[in-house]
């Protein structure tokens, strides 16, 4: 069974790139990663991620919560950056409280932007890629950027390690 889709499609003016297919047997690998730690999807992301993510000048992780982190114990992207070996900006925090997945496509599309820099650097005429784990309606991604674009950066592209279909 092939997994990889290496799949490209624009989103909001970014060019958005996906590795795999949320699918049943993607969706219970990153469940066994994001909830019990099982860091062997850690491995088979971070093989993909250098190619990816080469030509730019700042890799930004989407941040998770101060509770998620808590509960959790680890932010999945920045732990697939480490193991790659690729250098990112951890420049911004999330001030969400509830899990994406509790929230509607209609909740997450109205929502308050939950994300702010916590860092202030220059991001003028740089090239930035937006690192996040799943693209389910995009949200996050968009949310990021609004913030990332208002310090003019150049442009602002994503890679996400999988994709829902139910958009």
């Amino acid at each position: 069974m092939e997994l990889k889709i290496d799949e490209s499609f624009q989103f909001h003016d970014m060019n958005v790139v996906t590795l795999y297919e949320y699918d049943r047997i993607v969706k219970r690998m990153i469940r066994r990663y994001k909830f019990l730690g099982d860091v062997a999807l850690e491995k088979v992301f971070s093989m993909f991620v250098k190619e990816k993510i080469r030509l730019y000048d700042k890799v930004i992780p989407v941040p998770i919560s101060k509770l998620r982190l808590k509960e959790r114990g680890f932010n999945q992207v920045t732990r697939i950056l480490d193991d790659a070996g690729v250098k990112y900006d951890d420049i911004l925090t999330s001030h969400r409280t509830m899990r994406q997945s509790q929230l509607s496509k209609y909740e997450r599309e109205t929502e308050v932007n939950p994300f702010s820099m916590r860092e202030d650097i220059d991001l003028k005429n740089q090239s930035i890629i937006i690192v996040d784990d799943i693209f389910t309606t995009g949200e996050t991604v968009r949310q990021v950027s609004e913030i990332l674009k208002a310090h003019n950066p150049k442009r602002i592209d994503v890679l996400t390690f999988s994709i829902s279909r139910k958009l």
